[in-house]
């Protein structure tokens, strides 16, 4: 049996789209190779192109490739009752990025909660879902993710708690091990699994923490705009009065007070 870590990598420089027929798609940068993300992690050309061949070939291509509302905490591998959307297209591009489109699944529960926070202007991410390991690479300075990295799926995710908006941000499940069996390993080895009351507790937790997230989304523009230090931004009259308000404003709440306030704005265009 083998341990590897959840790596997760978020992007946020996307678009909603509407196709002719009212179907919502988000598409944008999926994925980058050969430059430092916000993680301090490097995924190697080679790395990153084999496993987007592979998610092609096996899952765009058969249409399997669902994607869920942020990050499973449990399990690594894809839950069908939790989709929410569902990859279409993942290319590369000459700057080593890989733009992809996926399509929300507005007939599925979760699905339709995506549409519905869209629909209500809520910023929406798009997030990797893999397993493997890294190691600190001298020639660039930096961790690198390693060949045994297997890129499982994307999520759909919030806005960034930190840093500059369309940055990559941390993975949430950083650390957490989940093991992986050879098919010649003993059956008494793998895991058991878990009971019909054990799944049952297990997805009425699920859904209550997952509404529970997205209420305090929805919530967020009413409290921009009941709050004196958002209102303070968004009525400056001068740009030194509105550079100000912005320095209080982050040393009071922090910088992703900041990024709050932006995402707000871009929406509200």
């Amino acid at each position: 049996m083998k341990k590897l870590k959840m790596i997760t990598e978020s992007n946020y420089d996307l678009q909603i789209c509407e196709s002719e027929n009212k179907k919502l798609y988000v598409e944008g940068v999926f994925a980058a190779a050969e430059i430092k993300n916000g993680n301090g992690r490097i995924y190697r050309k080679e790395t990153l192109k084999n496993q987007i061949d592979k998610l092609m070939e096996e899952k765009v291509k058969t249409k399997q490739a669902l994607c869920e509302i942020n990050h499973p905490t449990d399990r690594s591998e894809i839950d069908l009752t939790k989709a929410a959307g569902l990859v279409e297209k993942l290319e590369w591009n000459n700057d080593n990025k890989v733009y992809g489109r996926a399509r929300v699944l507005e007939n599925t529960p979760y699905g339709g909660i995506l549409k519905g926070l869209v629909q209500e202007g809520v910023s929406v991410g798009i997030s990797s879902r893999g397993l493997g390991t890294t190691s600190f690479n001298e020639k660039y300075g930096a961790e690198v993710v390693n060949e045994d990295y297997n890129l499982i799926t994307f999520d759909f995710v919030s806005n960034p708690s930190a840093g500059n908006a369309g940055a990559f941000v941390n993975g949430i499940l950083e650390g957490k091990e989940f093991p992986v069996y050879n098919d010649n390993e003993k059956e008494e080895e793998k895991p058991k699994s878990p009971t019909d009351e054990q799944i049952r507790h297990a997805l009425k937790e699920h859904e209550k923490n997952i509404l529970n997230f997205f209420n305090s989304l929805l919530n967020e523009k009413d409290e921009i705009l009941n709050d004196p230090l958002y209102k303070k931004v968004i009525d400056a009259k001068t740009d030194a009065e509105r550079a100000k308000a912005l320095e209080t404003l982050r040393s009071i709440r922090g910088e992703s007070a900041v990024v709050t306030l932006i995402n707000y704005l871009k929406n509200k265009k």
